[in-house]
């Protein structure tokens, strides 16, 4: 593939589909959390994925500069009680999803595809979200990349692989 979004789209579901057990679903983010016929435990829990902003700099012999920030939305069960009343069974249950964003952060914070054509991702920020009634996590990551254009045809310059 020559886009640079949907070569690293396939990575990143790779990446987490084989380091994150527990993970039903890893997809785009397409607006598919506000529909509730998606939201069943068949799917539960996912990870949704949307490069959130990217923004681009020149830079010298027609290259470019991309600083790309990605979200991704980590959706668990709708709801479950994590009162001090709950039978610990179900709050366990409930709390679980600060477990599985601890794994999926853990396995993305400075990783990078082997072949280097993109910046280690750093975690940048975590935050909760209420989408109709469905209590979710999000993770914003940045990384960034260069891309070199000559006579019309465009080519990456590999990066040194971070240590």
């Amino acid at each position: 593939m020559d886009s640079f979004f949907a070569t690293y789209y396939l990575d990143l579901q790779h990446r987490i589909q084989s380091e994150v057990s527990g993970i039903k679903t890893v997809e785009h983010d397409y607006g598919q959390a506000n529909k509730d016929k998606w939201l069943s435990a068949a799917n539960l829990p996912s990870v949704l994925i949307d490069f959130s902003e990217t923004v681009y700099e020149n830079i010298v012999l027609g290259g470019t500069t991309a600083n790309v920030e990605l979200t991704l939305r980590l959706m668990t069960d709708i709801y479950l009680p994590n009162h001090e009343y709950t039978h610990e069974e179900i709050q366990n249950r409930a709390l679980r999803y600060f477990e599985l964003e601890h794994r999926l952060a853990k396995a993305l914070h400075g990783w990078q595809p082997d072949s280097g054509y993109v910046q280690p991702l750093m975690l940048s920020r975590a935050y909760t979200s209420n989408d109709n009634g469905q209590k979710t996590r999000l993770l914003k990551f940045t990384t960034s990349y260069e891309e070199y254009v000559e006579k019309g045809k465009s080519f990456d310059i590999s990066v040194p692989k971070w240590q």
